[in-house]
């Protein structure tokens, strides 16, 4: 009954971390959306940028892991969006719907292109075939990025 209890406390803190989380970050990008986008050109593309940049967010976490793509992927994908933020805020030109849809294909192309070229070949890697063992992964060495608890 006790642990019971325990597990109860844990995953009720832990969903509250989680609420407190998600309200900050809501609150953070109600802020720079202000900041990032405050000329009257709809509220639409600043709602889907944030979209765009949650679920390259979620895709970050769930399939990049490998040490290669934790190195350039974030980079490649932050460089993208402040190059977008950039042609926004300096041009007056109307085709930024156009200039947002590239900028997504960009994205899913990258992301596509990190899963197929080394993600998925790290994963399928056979250890045995090595001949050294400096090259296998173990807790000091990771061959991914992980938190343990």
């Amino acid at each position: 009954m006790n642990k019971i209890k325990y597990e109860l406390h844990f995953y009720m803190a832990n969903f509250g971390l989680l609420i407190i989380t998600y309200i900050c970050y809501l609150s953070s990008a109600v802020i720079v959306g202000q900041i990032l986008f405050n000329r009257n050109k709809g509220k639409e593309l600043q709602n889907e940028f944030n979209f765009l940049i949650a679920f390259q967010e979620l895709i970050s976490f769930s399939f990049i892991r490998s040490k290669t793509s934790l190195k350039y992927y974030p980079r490649i994908v932050m460089l993208l969006s402040l190059i977008f933020l950039i042609y926004y805020q300096q041009t007056n030109y109307e085709i930024y719907k156009i200039t947002f849809n590239l900028l997504m294909i960009i994205y899913f192309l990258l992301t596509i292109a990190f899963l197929l070229l080394i993600e998925i070949p790290i994963v399928e890697l056979n250890y045995s075939n090595l001949n050294t063992n400096n090259n296998l992964p173990n807790q000091n060495r990771p061959r991914a990025l992980y938190f343990p608890f």
